[in-house]
């Protein structure tokens, strides 16, 4: 089948769904301009919540929001409440809060991060998603053979978007074709640039790996003589490890950030608590409906996904163009849910783990 006939299959598939992706991921873009999502109110539900544990239930939190005079829509408040850090548990329909305060200053660093990289440098938004027969997804399992699909691209340019399908038997060979790929791509941009990936923990894999309970002790010792440690002779393993721990605090570079910063270049991590802020995420329900689609299941999954993320870069400028209002929208959630967690009492967010915990519980 010709190549500009399966651009065309995909092309109507995708226009059949990309409305309904749109209202989705426009939404946290349009509450930040809605008067009715103004921090006051959302204090409110949040703070009622909080207090009384009886009110965490989903037809309760609804009744709540219906009684506020100047209305809210049940679409807005079940995002209000997801971003917030509330999931909703189907098994018995309460609303559970799980937000930390380090997932809410890791979001304000990132958005404060990618303001000054945008001002400096080169922003490319990467990701990476695995297909499995016609499946997606987003982490790499272990069995079998899957397809690593990478989708890239600047911040200003819809020609600069790329992906590559390759297959490979394990998660760390996976691993590996993938810094490869990374390390071509970074000696290929011109200038300074800024690779902006979601926290995926796998490639935060380290540079450097630090013995762990499983290190033989030849090893550890090996590690330790490195650095210029000499532990006492008859120092047993766990004595070793104890002081691999203390001196291992400064081993934090991931092979990713190696790759990249060898050819001056930098990687930001986007939280995983706000990985809609890379527009690459955006993408991958564009694909995933192309892969389910019956129209074109005559075609192969490779074929499919050639033709789907070449018909994508039609919509990637608008997902860009989306991003400052999606970014001023977490600013507006996370400084209002600051001034909630001050306003709670003090044995509710314990010290020592930082967290959200339920009166009570």
């Amino acid at each position: 089948m010709a190549t500009g006939v399966k651009k065309k299959m995909v092309y109507r598939t995708l226009k059949k769904s990309k409305g309904q992706v749109r209202n989705r991921t426009n939404l946290l873009a349009r509450r930040c301009n809605a008067d009715l999502l103004e921090g006051q109110q959302l204090r409110a539900i949040l703070g009622s919540a909080f207090r009384q544990p009886e009110l965490l239930y989903w037809s309760n939190v609804v009744r709540i929001a219906s009684e506020d005079p100047h209305g809210i829509a049940l679409e807005h408040l079940e995002c209000m409440l997801e971003t917030a850090g509330f999931v909703l548990q189907p098994w018995n329909n309460q609303l559970v809060p799980i937000e930390k305060r380090c997932l809410v200053e890791a979001r304000a660093r990132y958005l404060d991060e990618i303001e000054t990289a945008r001002k400096e440098t080169t922003v490319v938004y990467i990701d990476v998603c695995w297909l499995r027969g016609r499946r997606l997804r987003r982490d790499p399992r272990p069995g079998g053979k899957s397809k690593i699909v990478v989708f890239a691209g600047t911040a200003n340019a819809v020609s600069d978007v790329v992906f590559k399908l390759e297959v490979r038997p394990s998660v760390s060979e996976v691993e590996d074709a993938f810094i490869s790929w990374v390390s071509q791509l970074s000696r290929d941009l011109s200038g300074r640039s800024t690779l902006v990936f979601v926290d995926i923990p796998w490639l935060a894999t380290p540079a450097e790996q630090v013995p762990s309970e499983v290190t033989p002790k030849v090893a550890i010792l090996r590690w330790l003589s490195e650095r210029a440690l000499t532990p006492d002779g008859h120092a047993t393993r766990w004595e070793l490890l104890e002081l691999v721990k203390r001196h291992s605090g400064c081993v934090r570079e991931s092979r990713l950030h190696t790759v990249v910063g060898g050819h001056g270049h930098r990687v930001l991590r986007i939280p995983r608590s706000a990985s809609d802020l890379n527009p690459v995420t955006r993408i991958w329900p564009l694909l995933e409906g192309a892969l389910a689609s019956e129209e074109l299941a005559v075609l192969s999954e490779t074929a499919v996904c050639e033709a789907a993320l070449s018909s994508a870069a039609n919509v990637w400028r608008e997902l860009v163009s989306q991003l400052p209002a999606l970014e001023e929208s977490y600013r507006f959630f996370d400084a209002s849910m600051a001034r909630l967690l001050a306003e709670l009492p003090p044995n509710t967010c314990p010290d020592r783990d930082d967290s959200l915990v339920l009166p009570g519980a």
